[in-house]
């Protein structure tokens, strides 16, 4: 606290007045993976979510900086990534206490198993700023385990509490059973006849690779209680959901939650990766081999000389749809013209119903590209120019939002 004079006049005499001394805190990041990391956060201070990130998080700015101005003797934390959004913020990190300097955290993302580095500030390290102010400086590490820590993982109450309801009661159970704990990085879903549709029986697994950016970064994180947990319920029902309305039997996912590789949409669990497809009459590991024409999302018809990319510039972004029913949505025609044949039907088929999927905001994959599956705007064929059109060139990818999320 600092100390003002008042005089009171009629008495002629003075009091002490206590003013309250504000502290610049400083949050600056360095995610050395991605340095343009759209990470989400909340700020607390002495334990109180602020205004303005309490219904939803903030998203680190170009500048990498979260800057506050808080009373001395304030706590301040942050939550961040999944673990930010509204519903869930239970894992409060890198806490500071204003003292009477202004505070400088520097976090700086770390390659590596590291050990259990908790998500703790070190001592300070005090560095004169002129005019005779000093500045508390604290170095702090945001390790695949940290990353682990403020990726939320959701239990099978929260899945059965988020998944439709017009979920088919076998991909339902299915589906939750990952967040109750699978015995083996595989499932098979019988499916009853349903209508026109006969009997049919899904296969899923987890590819080899699918926790391998999780295994070369975390101390201990077992794929089956500890990863597969982490992707978001919607991204796995949206997936079943149109496979099995594709006649889809087989997909073999590559990659979904991971901590230290590609944009926040699979660090939040909002992303999933397939890299082979089949049904009953064949299965293919995807790669791109041919360009296809792109196709308008209003008539449904492919253009023989596609525009250029469009204006996304490579970036992965998402915006927040509230979604019905897994299949509800006005369904658009997009199926290609058959060119080559290198893309299989099956492919195509599942895309179409992808698309029709509220919950889905973005389809990537080895044939075309979709930053946004809500708008007007024509997907472009991958024609492996940019970055994320190479990234894509062996899988399918789809991004998923709900109401919480960025």
């Amino acid at each position: 606290m600092s100390v003002a004079n008042c005089a009171l006049t009629r008495q002629g005499s003075t009091t002490t007045v206590r003013v309250e001394q504000m502290i610049n805190i400083c949050y600056q990041f360095k995610t050395e993976t991605q340095n343009d990391l759209a990470l989400p956060y909340a700020v607390t201070i002495d334990g109180k979510v602020l205004t303005e990130h309490a219904r939803r998080p903030k998203v680190l700015g170009a500048d990498r900086k979260i800057k506050l101005s808080v009373p001395t003797g304030s706590e301040v934390s942050l939550f961040l990534n999944s673990d930010s959004y509204p519903r869930f913020r239970n894992q409060p990190v890198f806490a500071v206490k204003a003292g009477y300097d202004d505070v400088l955290v520097n976090i700086k993302e770390q390659y590596g198993r590291l050990g259990h580095v908790k998500p703790v500030l070190s001592a300070p390290l005090y560095c004169e700023s002129g005019n005779g102010k000093r500045t508390e400086t604290y170095d702090a590490q945001l390790t695949g385990d940290i990353w682990a820590t403020i990726s939320h993982k959701y239990t099978r109450e929260e899945a059965d509490s988020i998944l439709p309801r017009s979920l088919l009661p076998a991909i339902r159970s299915s589906i939750l059973e990952i967040y109750t704990g699978l015995d083996q990085p595989s499932m098979l879903i019988e499916i009853i006849a349903q209508g026109d549709k006969s009997a049919k029986t899904m296969q899923i697994i987890w590819a080899a690779g699918f926790d391998e950016n999780v295994r070369k970064n975390t101390s201990y994180c077992p794929l089956l209680s500890e990863v597969l947990p982490r992707t978001h319920p919607l991204a796995y029902a949206s997936l079943l959901a149109e496979a099995y309305q594709a006649g889809v039997t087989k997909l073999s996912l590559s990659s979904g939650w991971r901590p230290m590789f590609g944009s926040i949409v699979h660090r939040s669990g909002r992303g999933l990766d397939v890299n082979i497809i089949g049904d009953d009459m064949q299965e293919f590991k995807m790669k791109r081999t041919h360009a296809f024409a792109s196709v308008n999302k209003e008539t449904g018809k492919a253009r023989s000389d596609p525009p250029a990319s469009n204006s996304s510039n490579g970036k992965q972004t998402t915006d927040s749809k509230v979604p019905g029913s897994i299949a509800s949505g006005a369904t658009k025609d997009l199926r290609t013209r058959k060119q080559d044949g290198k893309e299989p039907e099956v492919m195509q088929r599942l895309r179409d119903n992808l698309h029709s999927n509220n919950a889905i905001d973005q389809i990537f994959d080895p044939w075309f590209m979709d930053v946004n599956t809500h708008d007007k705007v024509t997907p472009q064929p991958n024609m492996q120019r940019t970055q994320i059109e190479t990234k894509h060139s062996d899988h399918l990818h789809i991004t998923i939002s709900d109401e919480c999320l960025l």
